[in-house]
């Protein structure tokens, strides 16, 4: 086949954790997605080189991204080799490159993920030979493997490559965590779904590595979180590589006007250590104050209103005293952070009406095997109803 300079259109799926449906999809509308479609965990689009590249570049809250190459039915390895031949992996694959299948399957007669993995490797390969395209030996074997994901389900097989690389949400800047570090998607979930808007002053009072407060800056500076990374689709035959200059020269560019203050408090001067190592690799560490202390004695960094933001400690990471400290942050919000919005990450009820007053959830979503909830509302002035 004669392979093209851009990718032609195709199905092209954002992952995210159940339950960030609606946030990845407005965030992918605004990049310009054409049509986006949700369904559970997955938010799809048809589109070509400049949706992708866009979702690369400038997607905060998805996971990953998928590509569809194609689907077809299969009952057996020779059927799936035959189907997967006749599918167009010339526009993502080099003759002599690597390639790593992942199987997911259910219901299907296909069981033997490992002998799936290896008969689709073998007919990927075979697809990729022929008079039009380079094959010289050892020209593309130091590429990167195209990563490859197989979705069975009965006879149903759905193909898809990886166009990332490493996963979407990991924008490199982390090189340590704290005891539960956040993913970075989901903090720049939570600070979309709270409404943040520069130059509202952000507040997390248990910072710990500073995911919430990192990504908060880069959003104030309008920072691509995908502008200095290296991603799969880079090194496709049909790369669009004029398009994707252009598109990421213009991601590079910050945002001008006001920058708002952003304060990370811990009570615990080491994570406190990684925090700020953390901002110094995302480059926002301009951006960002920081302060050793508890929780009781945290006050505004900036006149209000603006958003108190945190994933505070929950379940056993403080045994009996965890309710204590919700119950001291509602204190000290009450008393200095009047009509500031307050959001606070937690599976527990129980914790929430520590708190002393109302909030409702924002989000529900899955995390390391848990039930999130973002919890979200305003914290009442003087004189307001005591919370019951």
């Amino acid at each position: 086949m004669r392979i093209p300079n851009q990718l032609p259109a195709r199905e092209i799926a954002a992952t995210c954790p159940p339950g960030l449906e609606a946030v990845v999809l407005r965030e992918l509308s605004d990049l310009g997605w054409p049509k986006p479609r949700q369904t559970t965990g997955i938010i799809t689009c048809v589109g070509g080189s400049e949706a992708l590249f866009r979702a690369c570049l400038g997607c905060r809250t998805a996971t990953d991204l998928r590509v569809r190459v194609g689907r077809l039915k299969a009952t057996s390895l020779e059927g799936l080799a035959q189907g997967l031949a006749k599918l167009q992996w010339p526009l993502f694959v080099h003759p002599g490159q690597q390639v790593t299948v992942r199987v997911s399957s259910r219901a299907s007669r296909l069981k033997r993920k490992d002998a799936v993995a290896r008969k689709a490797v073998l007919a990927i390969r075979d697809a990729v030979r022929g008079p039009r395209i380079d094959h010289r030996p050892g020209r593309h074997r130091n590429l990167p493997p195209l990563i490859v994901h197989l979705r069975i389900e009965e006879s149903k097989v759905e193909a898809s490559v990886d166009p990332v690389g490493e996963s979407l949400w990991k924008r490199g800047y982390r090189s340590r965590g704290g005891a539960a570090p956040l993913r970075e998607n989901l903090a720049a979930a939570a600070l979309l779904a709270m409404g943040w808007r520069v130059p509202q002053p952000l507040v997390d009072p248990f910072c710990g590595s500073g995911t919430l407060l990192i990504e908060g800056a880069a959003m104030a500076a309008g920072r691509a979180p995908g502008a200095k990374r290296r991603f799969a689709m880079e090194q496709w035959p049909c790369h669009a590589t004029r398009l994707w200059r252009q598109i990421r020269g213009g991601a590079q560019g910050g945002r001008g006007g006001a920058r708002p203050v952003i304060l990370g408090a811990d009570a615990d001067a080491a994570v406190l250590g990684i925090a700020e190592d953390n901002a110094r690799r995302a480059g926002v560490a301009a951006s960002l104050r920081w302060a050793h202390q508890r929780v009781d004695a945290l006050q505004p960094p900036a006149p209000g209103p603006g958003l108190v933001l945190s994933n505070p400690p929950w379940g056993q990471r403080l045994g009996d005293r965890v309710r204590g400290v919700y119950r001291a942050l509602g204190q000290r919000l009450l008393a200095d952070f009047p009509g500031w919005q307050l959001g606070l990450l937690c599976p527990d009820r129980r914790l929430i009406k520590a708190v002393g007053f109302p909030l409702q959830p924002q989000l529900d979503f899955a995390h390391a095997g848990a039930r999130l909830i973002l919890w979200g509302g305003t914290v009442p002035g003087p004189g307001a109803p005591p919370h019951r």
